[in-house]
């Protein structure tokens, strides 16, 4: 029984704090294959765009055909549209 319950507090950690820590690798830029997958799939790891007037311009200069992304030197995205 301690054996279950022991595992089931390592799996609930890991499930917890790996989002943390491949966040610190992303962040540090630490590991290759991170961040060829968050430059990939931006998306899915951070989704808070820190200029939002960018959107507006590139709205106002693209039409739907267009998909863009702006990412600034430390991966954190800018601007997304469409």
């Amino acid at each position: 029984m301690k054996k279950r319950i022991y595992l089931f507090l390592f799996l609930v950690l890991i499930f917890i704090s790996s989002p943390i820590f491949i966040r610190y690798l992303l962040i540090n830029q630490k590991t290759k294959v991170l961040n060829s997958f968050y430059f990939n799939f931006p998306g899915l790891i951070n989704s808070k765009i820190i200029c939002p007037n960018y959107i507006s311009l590139l709205e106002k200069s693209l039409d739907s055909s267009y998909s863009v992304s702006i990412i600034n030197e430390k991966g954190k995205i800018i601007a997304s549209y469409n």
